[in-house]
């Protein structure tokens, strides 16, 4: 680990209203830059249920040390308030937010896929993979030998059918999130610790895999016309999921309620295993910072 201490710190995103990509990754970086005794302040155009829960400010210092900056909007609105390292995050392709603008001392993409993005507008950046609470999402209780429960945290009407009804074919039983912003719970990892299995996209996948479930990448977002799958996660199958950002979009399978039935079948008790290993040495939120740090670090020294 990385040991600067005391720093003067600004995190910032768009909007901190409801649960969230973005807003948990917010969330989760603020917390574990707390536990290592910086001094965090965080911006956001809209409040709520994240920001209640973070040192949120309406003030900014006149200059951090550094400035940890997600969406474009936030990045126009520090460089005309305040100064420091700024290093933009990207998380996606789209939407609008995501597209990175300049100013930025520093861009971080959080998959290959980003990054190619991020490359074809002319910007270099580094990478770095999104970050969970390993702390926070742990294997409570070791997954069934057989699959009993399955949870969804997808978005889609079309996917909550087609999960429902492959469920009930398979006499398995299942809980949905909510698929409304509003609907969302904070405190996701007690219905992930209930499940032997998990349906879901990016964060959903990675908070899953850290509590030693198994994993499907499937949803039907409004958003993209992709609605398609990376199907469950293996030792196989994750280098390649990950860098699409586990979206569905890399090898983009076409998900029915029969070839639902038939990825649930493969589940494996020792996929859980694999998938907390796998999270602890490549999503862990405190590997993640050290990666941060040593990009504001490098520039530090050589000024």
């Amino acid at each position: 680990m990385i040991k600067f201490f005391g720093l003067k710190i600004l995190v910032t995103n768009n909007h901190l209203k409801n649960i969230g990509g973005s807003e948990t990754f917010t969330y989760t970086l603020v917390k574990e830059l707390e536990r290592r005794k910086q001094n965090v302040d965080v911006f956001t155009f809209e409040k709520g249920l994240v920001s209640d829960k973070l040192n949120t400010v309406d003030k900014l210092k006149e200059k951090y040390d550094i400035i940890f900056v997600n969406h474009n909007t936030c990045l126009k609105y520090i460089l005309e308030n305040t100064k420091g390292f700024k290093i933009l995050t990207c998380h996606g392709i789209y939407p609008q937010l995501e597209q990175p603008i300049s100013g930025a001392d520093a861009y971080v993409s959080i998959a290959e896929e980003v990054q190619d993005h991020l490359k074809n507008l002319g910007f270099k950046s580094y990478l770095i993979r999104n970050g969970v609470d390993c702390r926070r999402f742990f294997p409570r209780r070791k997954i069934n030998e057989k699959c009993n429960f399955v949870l969804s945290t997808c978005h889609g009407e079309e996917a909550k059918y087609n999960i429902s009804e492959a469920c009930k074919r398979l006499n398995i039983s299942f809980k949905f999130t909510g698929t409304r912003l509003e609907d969302r719970i904070f405190e996701i990892e007690n219905l992930i610790d209930e499940a032997d299995l998990v349906f879901g996209l990016g964060r959903s996948a990675y908070e899953s895999m850290s509590s030693g479930r198994n994993v499907i990448i499937y949803d039907s977002r409004h958003y993209t016309e992709f609605k398609t799958a990376d199907g469950l996660v293996t030792m196989d199958s994750i280098k390649e999921t990950q860098k699409n950002n586990c979206s569905g979009r890399r090898f983009k399978l076409h998900f029915s309620v029969d070839s639902i039935m038939n990825e649930i079948k493969k589940y494996k008790q020792e996929y859980g295993d694999f998938n907390r290993q796998y999270a602890l040495e490549n999503f862990n939120i405190e590997k993640q910072v050290d990666k941060y740090l040593e990009i504001w670090s490098s520039d530090w020294f050589v000024r």
